[in-house]
């Protein structure tokens, strides 16, 4: 199992997005938060290491 560490900059940066994007569109925000963690477990399953 991995471990991915999340930066606190990084962490304010995907929050911040989801604020905009739920201004843009109800729940447009919550899909973004998904899509980035499902993008981070892909990553980490197709580049185990790199993490």
């Amino acid at each position: 199992m991995f471990k991915v560490l999340k930066l606190p900059l990084a962490k304010r940066d995907i929050q911040e997005s989801s604020l905009y994007y739920n201004k843009k569109l109800p729940s447009l925000g919550k899909s973004f938060v998904s899509e980035v963690r499902r993008s981070v477990k892909a990553h980490c399953i197709l580049f185990p290491g790199q993490g």
